[in-house]
């Protein structure tokens, strides 16, 4: 179930449909709204609360002549399921312990409606919903828009706030999706994780404290909007030679002058796709071709495209950058590299491009 979404248990509605669409999945759990969704449909959406239930042990009746009598029913101190009160559904059925603590989603829609939309009434909630049953909740608001200078694209810069149950965290990110199910919530991780702004919290005591704070600081991302599209539009004016390339690529997969055969061939494999993106993306083309801004999304494209194996999936594709895993480093390594005044001769031997 890649959306995610629970049939008649899950709840979303997803904003600005008229301009943006509307859902891939077309669950009807998720209402489709032309405009911003309003802070009052956020909390019918999302007014659940979660209650931590003791365990306590079952003895079958076949094994109750074997048993303590008086061990039916007894309560298993440290342990407790996680359960939706209003539905009854159990959504972690993994024990938490005692200093697992509860941050309701009313809790966590105060502080967006108080402590961030209150200070900034330029923000728009877009979407918002819950997912698994109740045990991830986040909600997306638009921060900015721009275009990058020769990409005819609109970029869009968002904030996400996840209150997740059960074995995941509360986190709060900046990134570029429109939100609208499980793998476009992952997808949004993903870029958090990469420009750096992603921040995991654990369910224990002092939890709502941080969050809040860290919620308030992501609204003063503004600033820092403004300083990633200065970059970025300063990659799309930059053209790279043949010997930029190059060196690019020989920087992004050195090969070593003592690398094995086997080493050398991969790299070199590795190197040829990311020219072959950056040369033929139907939409690298036009103003952004031979652009350094087409050479890091080439990279991005990459890392989620064309990593994948008999062994090794688009889900952990996009888990390995979430996490900050190899592609997410890889990433970050090309847009280093690019930003630089100029491109700096690979320490080891390059690859010979034609």
């Amino acid at each position: 179930m890649a959306h995610g979404i629970m049939a008649g248990i899950d709840k979303g509605a997803v904003g600005f449909c008229k301009e943006f669409g509307g859902t891939w999945h077309n669950c009807p759990e998720y209402v489709l709204i032309d405009g911003e969704i309003s802070v009052e449909k956020a909390k019918e959406v999302l007014g659940y609360e979660v209650v931590k239930l003791p365990l306590t042990l079952f003895v079958p009746e076949y094994l109750q002549a074997r048993m303590p009598k008086d061990i039916h029913g007894k309560m298993c101190k440290g342990m407790y399921v996680l359960a939706r009160q209003d539905t009854g559904t159990i959504i972690h059925n993994i024990s938490v312990t005692d200093d697992y603590t509860v941050y309701q989603n009313n809790s966590f829609l105060e502080v967006i409606e108080k402590g961030v939309l209150a200070s900034n009434p330029n923000l728009a909630i877009e979407s918002c919903g819950s997912l698994f049953g109740g045990k991830k909740a986040f909600v997306n608001i638009i921060i900015d828009r721009f275009q990058v200078k020769k990409d005819p694209s609109e970029t869009l810069m968002r904030l996400m706030y996840t209150n997740a149950f059960g074995g995941l965290s509360v986190s709060a990110c900046a990134h570029e999706t429109r939100v609208v199910c499980n793998n476009t919530h992952m997808i949004a991780e993903a870029q958090g994780a990469a420009n750096e702004t992603l921040r995991k919290f654990r369910h224990t005591t002092g939890v709502q404290q941080k969050v809040d704070q860290y919620m308030v600081e992501l609204t003063k991302l503004k600033a820092i909007t403004d300083a990633h599209k200065e970059a970025l539009d300063h990659l799309a004016g930059v053209q790279m030679s043949v010997d930029d390339v190059s060196c690019f690529l020989g920087n992004l997969f050195p090969i070593p002058t003592d690398a094995k055969k086997k080493t050398t061939s991969t790299r070199s494999n590795k190197q040829a796709k990311v020219q072959e993106i950056f040369e033929t993306a139907a939409d690298l083309q036009g103003p952004l071709m031979g652009t350094r801004y087409g050479m890091f999304q080439a990279v991005t494209n990459y890392s989620a495209h064309e990593t994948e194996t008999d062994d090794i999936d688009a889900a952990f594709v996009w888990n390995n950058i979430v996490s900050g895993g190899n592609r997410h480093e890889l990433n970050k390594k090309a847009f280093d590299i690019l930003i630089e005044d100029e491109i700096p001769e690979p320490g080891a031997r390059k690859l010979m491009l034609a």
